[in-house]
């Protein structure tokens, strides 16, 4: 049986991005870099329940300033 791909989450303003969006949104990079990153302490992950999210502000800096 064939797996179901994952659903992409239309996000706007400042909400917190859950990975996959994060991962697009910071060009398209990989989760493992994104895990990378966040275990370099370069960029902030939160979690609720049990999901991650990258806040808002820290997809911003890393636009703006790089990593």
């Amino acid at each position: 049986m064939p797996r179901e791909a994952k659903k992409q989450i239309q996000v706007t303003g400042d909400a917190p991005r859950p990975l996959d969006n994060a991962c697009q949104e910071l060009g398209g990079i990989s989760k493992s870099h994104l895990y990378n990153l966040v275990n370099a302490g370069k960029l902030k992950l939160i979690r609720i329940g049990n999901r991650s999210f990258i806040p808002y502000p820290e997809i911003q800096r890393i636009q703006k300033d790089g990593i």
